[in-house]
């Protein structure tokens, strides 16, 4: 017997769409096609739209096209709902460093690289955001330094 949601919509047809939607989503991020994700995404965000993987793909693609705007509502969904994923912390730090939002930028990919420190576009991004922001001796120690605990060590012992 076939079940159905509380508005008619067969509800197995609807998850077989989106293990479909998702394989599409994840073969077109690994061929570095954001457009189909973004496609993938928007189809399955129909069908499911508070599915957390279909929203942080959507976000991550559109913030990969540029379209940064489009991209903050999606990414800040899931760093709320998540805030300890630093996948999602990156790219929303990434984002708000694209927007020219530096203190938020900095704050959320220091929480990514404290969560999993070896994210290095997320070093990379918080390096951009702290020389954004003037804070050049920062930004070089952290270029300079594998951990934000080196870093630290690192500035002590040269202000000595």
């Amino acid at each position: 017997m076939r079940k159905y949601g509380d508005n008619g919509d067969d509800v197995e047809a609807n998850e077989q769409e989106l293990d479909t939607l998702l394989e599409t989503a994840r073969r077109a991020t690994r061929e570095n096609e954001p457009a189909a994700v973004i496609e993938a995404c928007e189809r399955a965000l129909s069908i499911a739209p508070n599915d957390t993987r279909f929203v942080f793909m959507h976000g991550v693609a559109l913030r990969r096209c540029g379209d940064y705007d489009a991209a903050e509502p999606n990414l800040q969904k899931i760093v709320d709902a998540a805030p300890n994923l630093a996948a999602a912390q990156q790219e929303f730090g990434l984002n708000c460093l694209s927007l020219g939002r530096l203190s938020e930028a900095r704050k959320s990919l220091e929480k990514a690289v404290q969560l999993e420190p070896g994210l290095s576009t997320a070093w990379q991004g918080l390096y951009n955001a702290r020389a954004a922001e003037g804070d050049d001796i920062g930004a070089c120690l952290l270029y300079t330094s594998p951990s934000p605990r080196d870093c630290v060590s690192n500035l002590v012992c040269r202000l000595l």
